[in-house]
């Protein structure tokens, strides 16, 4: 019985650094670009997983003699880095993502807020009128 289990060897190498988000990696298949990402280990799970391809999945990165990360591929598919201001980075299931988050939150305060206004003009200008009539 083999001690270790087979996987895809996946390479990971880096571009170049993208704004705020950090730097940019890209995974390769043997000499086929799977994808370009911020977070390579999930997305080319993602496209693995889409891809029907299943088990294990061992990323490499230059100069190494062992992997850097090893995970099952459907494990990695539904998962991603998530990271915020009031937490670290951790592994999360996939959603949206903890900044895209707080800035939704803020837009969602900031219309309740014009919207509460607009509601109380509203029932001013209705009392005015109720008042005229």
């Amino acid at each position: 019985m083999p001690r270790h289990k087979p996987c895809w060897n996946l390479r990971i190498e880096p571009t170049r650094v993208w704004g705020a988000r950090g730097e940019r990696y890209r995974v390769y298949l043997d000499d086929m670009l799977l994808v370009e990402s911020t977070s390579p280990e999930h997305d080319a799970c993602r496209l693995l997983d889409s891809w029907g391809i299943r088990g294990w999945a061992c990323f490499w990165r230059e100069g190494r003699k062992v992997w850097s990360y090893k995970t099952l591929i459907a494990w990695a598919a539904v998962r991603a880095v998530a990271e915020g201001e009031s937490q670290g980075v951790k592994e999360a299931k996939r959603g949206e993502h903890p900044l895209a988050a707080e800035a939704r939150l803020k837009e969602e305060k900031a219309f309740a807020a014009m919207t509460a206004g607009a509601i109380e003009r509203g029932r001013l200008l209705l009392a005015q009128w109720e008042f005229a009539t």
